[in-house]
Order: structure tokens, then sequence, then C-alpha cells
């Protein structure tokens, strides 16, 4: 499997890197190559966001707590606001940490004003979920991994509304090109992405995720397959075909199963 290490980048000195310069960032699975880091925090990842997502208030509170739940295998800040600049790939910069707090409550208080999108038409929905989507991708506000909380997120507000999110209806360049679009003022693909995605919830099965498991016992097997392949990488073994989780829930690459970041 090839995965791509991630493009964003800090604007100056990065407190998250292992070493000056150094495009690796400080984990507690002590992965020095960026590469195996990024390869490993996918799949520890995928494995937490199948356990569901963690229940809140949809705030800047409960969107922290699910990069905390999805990142706490690998990274001692998971939960916490970046602390350093970031650009993304095409130079665009985002907000400045000493901004993120209050450009997020800001977000969560229109949020809340729309009463979470609840009673939105499908239509209303997919516009809406693009536009937030948009407005917190450009506060950007974790170090990494901020698609996939997010993304967590609006599959959160999808549910409440009586719809679901089949991610892997798009695949990551398609994404990729819609937040750079929708970034530079253009939301018109983003839109197209979410109306690929998002669905009634009785238009797909969910027989295969479920696999006749209880909720309970679906954690335990995620809990076990995370100590495992942890273990694994601790002790040198790296990832085995094994430990890869069979469904996420993400955007694929077109030669992965995993999701941009």
């Amino acid at each position: 499997m090839v995965v791509a290490v991630k493009k964003s980048m800090p604007i100056s000195a990065d407190p998250y890197a292992m070493a000056p310069g150094a495009i690796t960032l400080k984990n507690k699975l002590n992965i020095t190559d960026a590469i195996e880091l990024n390869q490993c925090e996918l799949v520890l990842s995928a494995f937490r966001r199948q356990q569901g997502m963690p229940s809140g208030s949809f705030d800047w509170d409960h969107l922290k707590e699910i990069h905390e739940h999805l990142f706490q295998d690998v990274y001692e800040w998971a939960g916490a606001a970046r602390v350093t600049g970031l650009k993304a790939s095409d130079g665009r910069q985002y907000v400045a940490p000493e901004s993120i707090d209050a450009s997020m409550k800001a977000v969560f208080k229109e949020l809340e004003r729309e009463d979470f999108l609840l009673g939105s038409s499908e239509a209303e929905f997919i516009s809406k979920a693009a536009y937030y989507y948009n407005r917190m991708n450009l506060v950007h506000p974790f170090r990494t991994g901020n698609g996939r909380t997010i993304r967590t997120l609006i599959e959160g507000l999808a549910f409440n509304n009586g719809l679901t999110i089949d991610w892997k209806r798009i695949d990551r360049a398609q994404w990729q090109q819609a937040s750079i679009n929708a970034a530079n003022g253009d939301r018109s693909a983003l839109k197209a992405c979410f109306c690929s995605v998002v669905l009634e919830t009785g238009m797909q099965s969910r027989a295969k995720a479920d696999s006749g498991l209880t909720t309970g016992q679906k954690n335990s097997a995620a809990e076990q397959m995370i100590k495992l392949v942890t273990r694994n990488i601790k002790s040198g073994k790296g990832l085995g075909a094994s430990s890869m989780p069979d469904a996420t829930r993400d955007i694929p690459n077109k030669s992965d199963d995993f999701g941009m970041s």
C-alpha cells in the first residue's frame, strides 16, 4: 500500500517535528520515517473511527474530543489545537494559532443558530455540509488529521438528520481539488462531492459493517486490534496485511483504502 505524506507544512520551525527540519512528527510509536508514520496513523485512526464518534454537543470542544479519540494512539497532543502556523500545499496560510479558538467557536455558534442542520432537506444538508466543512478546513485547527476529524463530525450531523455518508463514493483527488476550489471561493465541486456521498439512511446497507456484532463487541475487537498493531509497530514488525481494517469509512486514494488528512 502506498501512502503519501501529508502536504500541510509549518510556516516556521515546527515544535511537533522529531528534529529541526524533519517532516516526521513526534509520536508515541517512536517512528522516525514520515511515510511509515503516516501509514500507521491511518490504520490506527481507522480502527478508532470504526468504534464510532464520541458523544458531544457538536461544538468546538466536541471536535477536539473527536480528534483525541481518532489519534490517541499516535500523538500525545491529540485533541489539542495546533500551536504553530500552518500552510496548505498551494501556499495558502491557515488561521494563525492565536486565532483558532475564536474562529472555531464562531463556526460552531453559527451551526448552533441553524439548529445543527436538523430538519434540513437532503439538498439543504448537502449545501450546508459543504459550507461548514470549508469553514472548518480553512481554520485547520489541528497539526494533522483535520480532514478525518471534520468529516467524522459531519457524519454525526448527517446521522442526526436521518442521512448517512459513504465517503468511498468519491476518491482523494476529487476531494482534494474540491477542497482547494472551496478555499478559493468556489464550493460547487465540494457540494458535488457531498451530493455523491450523502445518502438517505435506508439507501445504504450497514450489514457488512455491523457483521452481527453489538457495539460493545465491535469496540472490544477494535481495541484488541489496536493493541496488536501498536505492539507490532513498537517491536519493529511493522504493519502486516492482517492489521488492516476491513472497512474504513473515509475517502480512498486510488491506490489504497485510506482517506486524506
